[in-house]
C-alpha cells in the first residue's frame, strides 16, 4: 500500500508546476506542494541505487546512494544561485551536511546490528574529507563574521578600516586594512602581509592574489596600494616591478615608533 502511494505520489511534481503556471497560487502553497512532491522523487532515488547496489557492490553502491541522495539539495542550490538566493543555497548545502551527519548516522546506529564490524578504513576517509571541508570552511567563516562585526558597528564598505584574508587552499595569504588619506581626500588600501609558499611561487598565485587586492582597492575608489619590501629582498622587488608598481621616492619619510619610546610616550598621559 506505501510503495502504491508513493508511485502514486510522482504526479505531485507535474501538478506543483501546472499550478505554478496555470494559477495564482501563493509562495507557501507552492513551497509545501515543491517540498512534498521531492518526498517521492527521493524514495526512488533510493531504491534505484540499492538495485544498482546489489550490482556494483555496497563501495560504489553507498557512493551513488550518497551522491544522489543529496541531489535534491544540489537542484536546489543551482537555482537559488541562479536567482541570487545565498541564504537558501547555505540553508540547502548545510541542512545536506547535517542530515546526513545526524540522521542518517543516528539511523544506522539505531536500526543497525549490534556488534557490527566497521570498516575502519572507509570511517577513516570520511572523517578526514569531514575535517577538511571545516578547514575550507572556517576562512570564510571568520572573514564573514569580521565583516558582519564591522557593519553592525557602522563600518560599511567604504568605510576608514577594514580587513580581510584571502586565502586560496592554504598556498597564499594576503592581509589588508582600508585607510583614508586627509591629504587627498580619499581611501587608500595597505597590503601588511602578503605570503606565498615557497612550493608555490613562481607558478603566478602571487600575481593573481595581488590583481585580487588591486580589484578590491578600485572597487572601493582607493586612490592606490601601498606596501613595504625590504631591501634586500631582490627577488620581491623584481616581482614587484613587473606589476608596475614603483619604489616612493618622494618626500614623504615613514616613521616607526616602538619599544621603550613608545612605552614613554605612553606613560606621559599617565603623568598630565
Amino acid at each position: 500500500m506505501a510503495r502504491k502511494l508513493l508511485w502514486g505520489s510522482l504526479a505531485l511534481a507535474p501538478i506543483t508546476i501546472l499550478v505554478d503556471k496555470l494559477t495564482g497560487a501563493g509562495d507557501v502553497t507552492l513551497f509545501v506542494l515543491a517540498a512534498l512532491s521531492l518526498v517521492p522523487l527521493a524514495w526512488l532515488i533510493g531504491i534505484s541505487t540499492e538495485h544498482a547496489a546489489e550490482h556494483t557492490g555496497p563501495g560504489i553502491g553507498g557512493f551513488l546512494n550518497a551522491s544522489f541522495g543529496n541531489a535534491p539539495e544540489l537542484i536546489v542550490a543551482l537555482f537559488a544561485v541562479r536567482a541570487n538566493l545565498p541564504d537558501v543555497v547555505r540553508g540547502s548545502l548545510s541542512g545536506s551536511v547535517i542530515s546526513n551527519l545526524l540522521l542518517v548516522y543516528g539511523a544506522t546506529q539505531i536500526a543497525g546490528p549490534d556488534r557490527a564490524r566497521i570498516d575502519r578504513r572507509s570511517l577513516l576517509l570520511q572523517v578526514s574529507l569531514v575535517a577538511a571541508a571545516v578547514v575550507l570552511f572556517v576562512f570564510p567563516a571568520v572573514v564573514a563574521y569580521l565583516v558582519l562585526r564591522g557593519n553592525r558597528k557602522g563600518l560599511g564598505r567604504k568605510a576608514a578600516f577594514a580587513g580581510l584574508v584571502l586565502v586560496f587552499s592554504l598556498v597564499i595569504t594576503a592581509t589588508y586594512h582600508l585607510g583614508y588619506s586627509t591629504f587627498r581626500g580619499s581611501p587608500g588600501l595597505y597590503l601588511e602581509d602578503i605570503f606565498v609558499r615557497p612550493d608555490a611561487r613562481g607558478s603566478g598565485a602571487g600575481g593573481r592574489l595581488l590583481a585580487q587586492v588591486a580589484a578590491v582597492a578600485r572597487d572601493r575608489g582607493c586612490h592606490q596600494v601601498a606596501w613595504v619590501v625590504l631591501d634586500w629582498n631582490q627577488s620581491a622587488i623584481d616581482f614587484y616591478n613587473r606589476l608596475g608598481a614603483k619604489p616612493d621616492t618622494g618626500e614623504w619619510l615613514g616613521y616607526t615608533l616602538s619599544g621603550e619610546a613608545l612605552g614613554r610616550l605612553a606613560d606621559t598621559i599617565q603623568g598630565s
